[in-house]
């Protein structure tokens, strides 16, 4: 009986479906990459970049330059992609210009009130908003948005040491030194607190 000789599967039809299955797989993890991951990468590095800035303008803040503190805040600014980013840029901004002005603190007050549209949560702008409306006589517009922060934020002692100076220039000396106290209990360790409310209790 004659039988006939099997061919040879050929394994070109296999290698062409490997090939075609890879470059699909390829594809799709370039496009999972491009769409999802690397978006990610880009905002996690901003982000890191424009912490550093927000880091930086605090301590030459804390260190009294302001100027410096100025500028990181701008840079911060350009660098931010998100609305709660740029609330913390401009607060920066704000309190170097707060720092800076001699006497004209418009600019200053523009931009801490962009802080506080941007980011309506955000309590730090209204501690030296305040303080730009008792600068000016304004005590009760200064006690307004200092209470405003606490509300905001209860923990934040400069919301009450604004509280307390507004009340004892508004001739409520016993309850500012309440607020005042207050102020000191949740941060003994701020030496401006402490010269404030002794100061309110030798008057």
């Amino acid at each position: 009986m004659n039988v006939q000789p099997q061919k040879t599967p050929s394994i070109l039809p296999v290698v062409v479906i490997f090939i075609i299955i890879f470059s699909l797989l390829t594809a799709a993890v370039g496009a999972i990459y491009y769409f999802f991951l690397l978006p990610k990468i880009t905002n996690n590095t901003s982000s890191i970049e424009v912490s550093n800035l927000f880091r930086e303008a605090s301590k030459n803040f804390a260190e009294g330059k302001y100027s410096l503190q100025l500028e990181s805040a701008n840079k911060a600014l350009n660098k931010s992609t998100t609305d709660k980013e740029r609330a913390i840029a401009y607060y920066w901004k704000g309190l170097a210009e707060y720092k800076l002005a001699s006497s004209d603190k418009t600019q200053a007050q523009q931009d801490l009130t962009e802080a506080t549209r941007l980011d309506s949560t955000y309590a730090a702008p209204y501690v030296t908003l305040s303080a730009i409306e008792m600068d000016s006589g304004n005590f009760q517009g200064g006690l307004t948005l200092a209470q405003k922060c606490a509300t905001l934020d209860p923990k934040y002692a400069w919301c009450e040491n604004n509280i307390g100076l507004a009340l004892f220039y508004l001739g409520q000396k016993q309850e500012g030194i309440k607020h005042l106290e207050k102020a000191v209990q949740i941060s003994p360790d701020t030496l401006v607190f402490r010269d404030n409310l002794n100061r309110a209790r030798q008057n």
